[in-house]
């Protein structure tokens, strides 16, 4: 297959990639063949999702339950994969391989997704399980780590429509087989209810995007962006303007630049986590908050290790510039709320901790002084 698609590639004036929808945590599928591998150009990571998840929403049901601290995401983030050989307790047995040898840019993340959400019994989407600034703080998880993000439609401005399990099959055992398969699925994973019919137009037209709350029929009529309510609306524009800026900040930053395990360092308390990377166009540093209280952060802004090097002497020099907080101000959808600003600059001569806001993430960026 990749051979195929060199071949192809080769022949048009557009690249083709073949990225791996797999929950594997199995490196050959990106491996080259000369190593073993299937040379597929990059594969998902479904761990940081699960880790992600799990933190944001508190749920621990299903697989869910192998990533119930937030050391899981630290990993998926240093790591590539939380799972890389250790013993998974929701599969009982091993699961993964290492995957430290290979680039930042071939695993791809995500906070939502097509499976994810629509597998759910009743296909709700992020906006209608956690608070705003939970949603920021996911947005920025993902788009500012180390790898590629990938964004599920409309989850830039917070869609609130589900997106429920639906087909279009034209064998009738084959619908009868479907709609049996999810309500023996969910007996068991959610115990309550049962899941819409796959089958059902209904389920369809449920799962179609609002883009914004403009005018679409609805079942008490036609939902406007109005009827859906100013600061519904009002919070679907910020959040489409933070999506926004955080992909011109990876632009800017050059978070796509390749980066390996050993230019990544995290570190976590019950509720904060950190990740500093190494980069040549200046380090990050990016600070999650995943409490329901602000949270003073010890900042790892000065020496690396305990032997300095040329290097790491260098790296206390450095002076840290604000980049983005999620918390701040501009990115608030209730005015009435208070906001919490960050220092424009830090530095490891005048400060060494700060304090970040509730459910909120926040990036500098080292410059030499």
């Amino acid at each position: 297959m990749a051979k195929t698609n060199a071949q192809q590639s080769a022949q048009t004036k557009y690249p083709f990639y073949l990225i791996a929808e797999s929950d594997l945590n199995d490196p050959r599928l990106i491996r080259p063949s000369e190593k073993g591998g299937y040379q597929l150009d990059a594969q998902w990571s479904d761990d940081f999702h699960h880790a992600l998840h799990t933190r944001l929403t508190g749920e621990t049901i299903g697989y869910y339950s192998d990533f119930t601290c937030l050391e899981t995401l630290a990993q998926a983030i240093k790591n590539r994969f939380t799972y890389t050989g250790q013993y998974s307790a929701f599969r009982r047995r091993e699961h993964g391989a290492p995957a430290i040898d290979l680039p930042s840019y071939q695993f791809v993340v995500c906070n939502q997704n097509h499976d994810q959400v629509g597998n759910r019994m009743m296909g709700d989407r992020f906006s209608t399980l956690i608070s705003f600034e939970s949603l920021k703080l996911a947005a920025g998880a993902t788009l500012l780590s180390p790898y590629l993000p990938l964004l599920f439609m409309g989850e830039e401005y917070g869609e609130t429509a589900p997106f429920l399990y639906f087909v279009d099959h034209g064998d009738a055992d084959l619908i009868a087989a479907v709609r049996a398969g999810r309500k023996e699925e969910f007996s068991a994973f959610h115990d309550i209810g049962s899941p819409p019919d796959p089958a059902s137009e209904e389920t369809f037209e449920k799962s179609k995007l609002n883009w914004l709350a403009p005018k679409r029929p609805a079942e008490n009529g036609p939902l406007s962006a109005a009827s859906a309510g100013p600061d519904k609306r009002q919070s679907q524009i910020i959040l489409q303007a933070f999506y926004q800026a955080l992909i011109n900040l990876r632009k800017r930053c050059q978070m796509m630049t390749p980066s390996h395990h050993a230019e990544i360092t995290t570190a976590h308390t019950n509720n904060t986590l950190y990740y500093r990377r190494r980069l040549f166009s200046g380090d990050l540093l990016c600070i999650m908050n995943f409490g329901e209280q602000s949270e003073k952060v010890e900042l790892p802004v000065g020496i690396l290790s305990a032997n300095p090097t040329a290097e790491n002497l260098m790296a206390e020099n450095q002076t840290w510039h604000l980049q983005l907080n999620s918390a701040a101000a501009q990115w608030s959808a209730d005015k009435t709320s208070p906001t919490s600003e960050l220092p424009p600059v830090i530095s490891a001569q005048d400060c060494s901790a700060i304090s970040i806001a509730a459910r909120s993430i926040a990036l500098y960026q080292a410059k030499p002084v």
